[in-house]
C-alpha cells in the first residue's frame, strides 16, 4: 500500500475493529476560495487495517441533514450506530465528505452539488496514495446526502463543470434519498415544494429520468412514506427508459432514521446488499423490468373519475386506484402474453386491504391462488419468491383495513 506521505494520521477502533483514519484532508485548493468554503471542503479517509499490499474498494459517502445540517462524523459515533466500522470490517475504504450547508454564508442550491462533485473527482484521483483502489469507487448517500448521490448519478453536468470523467465511478448508492421534491432545496430556489416538478425540474433527479449509465442501487424502509412512494416512482421511470443496471430494496421495520443506524447492525440486509454489490459490480438480483408497467387493467370498482384503475400501474407514486366502499373488491392486470411471475409489489394508500389473495390466470375467468395473506397492516406488500406462468395477475381483497374503499399507489409484476 502507497503511503500517504505528510497525511495526519491516527487508529481509530470500535469493538474488535479498527482502521487509520486521515482527518479533515481538503478536497478543494486556489485562490478564489471562500473562508467558508476552506472550512467544510474537507473529508476524512478510513482505511480497513491490512498487513499486505492491497488496495481496497472505496465508498464516497454524503451524510444526510436536510442539506442544512449534518457532519462528516456521522457513521462514526454512538449516535448512529458506528456503522463506518461494519464497512471497514468487510475491507471498504469510507470517505467521508463535509460539503458547504444551505443557508450558511449565503450558500443555496446548487452549491452543495457543486462540492459533492468535486469531492468524488478529489477521490478519485487521489485515493491511491492513502491505499484505496481509484477503480472501484462507489458514491453512496443518506438523506439529503442521498440526493446528492441521485443528482450525480443521473445528471453529467456537475461532473462536466468539472472536466471529470463520470465513468471512472463505478456505482451508485442512494439511501432514502429525495427523487421528487425537497423542502431545503425550494428554499433555497425561491419556490414552494410542490412547485419543483413543473418550476425547476432540474433541481430534482425526477427531472433527469433517462437511461442510466452507471448502476444504481437505491434503499428505504417500510415505514418511510411519501420516500418509499418517490423512490419506487423514480426507478419506474428509469426502467420505461430501458435502464437494466438499476436495483430497489425495501428494508422492512425500519423508518427513515432507521436506514441509516441499520447499517451498523449486527445484522443488516441493506449493508449485505451494499458489499455484495461492491463485490460484484451488479444486484444479484432479477432486475427485469415491472412488466405490468401500462397494461390494460381491470377493477371491480372505482371510487371516482380521477383515481381510475389505471393509475396503479402508471409508476406514479402519487396517483392511486380507489375503489367504492366494500369488502370484495378486485384488481387485475393484463400482461399480454404468459410470463414466468417470481415478484409482485403492491403499494398502497393508508386504505390497504387487511386480507386478500394474490391469483393468476391465463384467461382472466378462472383464477388460481398464489399467495393468501391475513391480518396485513403494511402498505408495502412485496412479494417476492413467486413461481408462477400466467398472463394476468388479480389481487383479490375481501377484508379492509380501514372503513374507506381499497386504494393503490402501485400494483408492480415481475417476470420473464
Amino acid at each position: 500500500m502507497k503511503t500517504a506521505i505528510g497525511k495526519a494520521q491516527e487508529t481509530v477502533s470500535h469493538g474488535s475493529v479498527s482502521g487509520t483514519r486521515y482527518s479533515n484532508v481538503p478536497y478543494k485548493s486556489g485562490n478564489n476560495l471562500s473562508n467558508y468554503e476552506k472550512e467544510r471542503c474537507k473529508l476524512d479517509i478510513y482505511i480497513p487495517r491490512s498487513s499486505g499490499t492491497a488496495s481496497f474498494p472505496v465508498i464516497v459517502y454524503f451524510y444526510g441533514g436536510g442539506l442544512n445540517a449534518g457532519d462528516k462524523s456521522e457513521g462514526w459515533a454512538d449516535w448512529s450506530n458506528n456503522f463506518g466500522f461494519k464497512f471497514l470490517e468487510a475491507g471498504v475504504s469510507m470517505v467521508m465528505v463535509n460539503y458547504r450547508l444551505s443557508g450558511q454564508q449565503g450558500t443555496k442550491w446548487p452549491v452543495y452539488i457543486q462540492d459533492a462533485a468535486a469531492s468524488v473527482a478529489w477521490v478519485a484521483n487521489n485515493i491511491a496514495q492513502y491505499g484505496g483502489d481509484p477503480n472501484n469507487i462507489f458514491v453512496m448517500g443518506f438523506s439529503a446526502g442521498a440526493y446528492l448521490t441521485h443528482m450525480l448519478s443521473i445528471d453529467s453536468k456537475w461532473y462536466t463543470e468539472i472536466s471529470f470523467d463520470r465513468n471512472r465511478i463505478k456505482g451508485y448508492i442512494a439511501i432514502s434519498g429525495q427523487t421528487r421534491t425537497h423542502g431545503t432545496v425550494a428554499a433555497d430556489l425561491g419556490i414552494q415544494q410542490n412547485q419543483l416538478m413543473t418550476v425547476r425540474t432540474d433541481a430534482m433527479p425526477f427531472g433527469h429520468v433517462k437511461k442510466t449509465e452507471k448502476p444504481i442501487h437505491i434503499f428505504v424502509g417500510e415505514y418511510e412514506g411519501q420516500t418509499i412512494t418517490d423512490n419506487y416512482a423514480y426507478y419506474n421511470q428509469l426502467i420505461s427508459k430501458g435502464s437494466t443496471n438499476l436495483f430497489i430494496y425495501t428494508n422492512l421495520g425500519k423508518d427513515h432514521g432507521g436506514m441509516r443506524d441499520g447499517l451498523g447492525d449486527a445484522s443488516s440486509p441493506t449493508r449485505s446488499k451494499i458489499l455484495e454489490f461492491i463485490r460484484t459490480g451488479a444486484s444479484t438480483v432479477n432486475l427485469a423490468p415491472n412488466i405490468a408497467y401500462r397494461k390494460p387493467v381491470t377493477a371491480s370498482s372505482t371510487e371516482n373519475t380521477a383515481n381510475t384503475a389505471d393509475k396503479a400501474v402508471d409508476a406514479d407514486g402519487n396517483t392511486r386506484w380507489a375503489s367504492t366502499s366494500s369488502d370484495t373488491q378486485w384488481i387485475y392486470v393484463d400482461l399480454g402474453a404468459r410470463y414466468a411471475v417470481n415478484r409482485v409489489r403492491i403499494a398502497w394508500e393508508a386504505a390497504c386491504a387487511k386480507n386478500y389473495y394474490l391469483e393468476s390466470s391465463d384467461d382472466a375467468r378462472s383464477w388460481a391462488n398464489i399467495r393468501t395473506v391475513t391480518n396485513n397492516v403494511a402498505l408495502i406488500n412485496d412479494h417476492t419468491g413467486l413461481n408462477r406462468n400466467a398472463r394476468y395477475i388479480r389481487i383479490y381483497a375481501t377484508q379492509r383495513a380501514t372503513t374507506y374503499g381499497y386504494s393503490i399507489f402501485e400494483f408492480e409484476v415481475y417476470g420473464n
